[in-house]
């Protein structure tokens, strides 16, 4: 195996980072790099992603043994702008004018003024330089400037939304030497959407089975005094844009027809608070420990998110054998259930509702999803599995990509 010099080009950085497309850069990351490669990271200073602030270092650091370099944002994002920018773009007659396109490109940033200088500078050390996420302007800005120094690889982390319609991307797209994919259906999506015929490979995202008999859920039930009380569990942001307004409102309806012991547990951060309701319990201080005895516990995980471009924490659940509530409108998460066998799909409120019912009702059910579940990513998402493939599509980006 060819040892690959790689550079991660990614909005965000850092383990106190929870964003779904820089965890997965993060454990990319550090699995090359524990397989021999030359991995090094071009992030931001920013800790925020609705302003771009945080003000991490600029400059140099290594964390968790790999070599970060973060540039500063300026000027940050002004949310008010971007918010009427973003209505704007969503309701515009299609196609969108350039100039909207362009001012939402803006506004939505990150504004990162030494990005192209350092890749200029420094991309030619690199095989390979892969960009996280077509959405922000470290891949729109970034890529092209790297491309002139070496091989890229685009990891769209794309899904149905409206900017992936906005031809502003279709530069990064056709650009890119090979697009790296973490579902089959985002690749359907993507070479759908762009009509590209670069390489492309599903690599997928890997997850850490836990160790000896896994976590202990009573850690979860005792620190958040639910006692034997079955609860299902959201984790992620919570956020409307994620679906859980729907997921609380939906739940709302259901006690109130049928009342019963169940909660609903929301672990994450309360980017908008749901409404208050005596069974819905909010958790946005859990570190890992807690929230991986959290999903050990749950009657099952409810994904109810219409966009996802994997959805990392539903073989999170699955590592855990607790099987998945998920909504079916979503390509991505209805590709889950269906190869796995691990979950049920749902759209809604009652099928909500006759779902959590079932597995509440039916233990043997139950862990027969959750045994599909943790079967289907031993076969397929365990971090040793996935990596080879990052390996493979790496190499073969490095050995096709024509001379600079």
């Amino acid at each position: 195996m060819n040892r690959l010099r790689l550079l991660l080009v990614v909005q965000r950085y850092g383990p106190e980072i929870r964003g779904g497309a820089e965890q997965a850069a993060r454990e990319v990351a550090q699995r090359l790099t524990h397989r021999g490669h030359h991995v090094e990271v071009l992030t931001t200073t920013a800790r925020s992603y609705t302003d771009w602030s945080g003000d991490l270092p600029v400059g140099t650091t290594v964390v968790e043994g790999v070599p970060v370099h973060r540039l500063d944002v300026s000027p940050r994002r002004d949310p008010d702008v971007f918010d009427r920018l973003h209505r704007r773009m969503e309701t515009a007659v299609r196609p969108v004018a350039s100039d909207l396109q362009r001012a939402w490109r803006r506004a939505q940033g990150p504004s990162v003024p030494d990005l192209e200088a350092w890749l200029d500078r420094e991309a030619g050390r690199f095989d390979v330089a892969v960009f996280f996420t077509y959405l922000y302007a470290t891949t729109t800005d970034g890529l092209p400037a790297a491309a002139r120094h070496t091989a890229t690889a685009l990891v769209p982390c794309a899904h149905d939304e409206p900017p992936l319609a906005l031809p502003i991307f279709d530069r990064v797209a056709h650009l890119a030497d090979s697009l790296l994919f973490l579902t089959p259906e985002e690749a359907s999506l993507v070479r759908r959407r762009f009509r590209v015929r670069s390489p492309h490979h599903v690599v997928g995202l890997g997850v850490a089975l836990p160790e000896g008999t896994g976590p202990d859920p009573t850690r979860f039930v005792e620190a958040r005094d639910l006692g034997d009380d079955p609860y299902l569990l959201y984790v992620g942001r919570i956020d409307p844009s994620k679906g859980t307004s729907w997921l609380v409102e939906s739940f709302s309806a259901i006690k109130a027809v049928r009342p019963s012991p169940l909660k609903l547990v929301l672990l994450g951060d309360p980017v908008a608070a749901p409404e208050p309701h005596p069974d819905v319990v909010v958790v946005d201080d859990a570190d890992d420990a807690e929230r991986n005895a959290a999903l050990a516990g749950a009657v099952a995980l409810v994904h109810p998110s219409p966009f996802e471009s994997f959805g990392m924490v539903v073989t999170e659940a699955w590592a855990m054998a607790t099987p998945v509530i998920a909504f079916g409108g979503n390509d991505v998460l209805r590709g889950h259930v269906e190869r796995s066998g691990g979950g049920l799909l749902i759209h809604t409120a009652a099928e909500l509702g006759a779902a959590a019912q079932l597995l509440t009702d039916d233990r043997d059910h139950r862990d027969r999803l959750g045994r599909a579940g943790r079967d289907h990513v031993e076969r397929h998402h365990t971090w040793p599995v996935v990596t080879r493939a990052w390996e493979r599509a790496l190499q073969r980006t490095a050995a096709i990509a024509c001379p600079r």
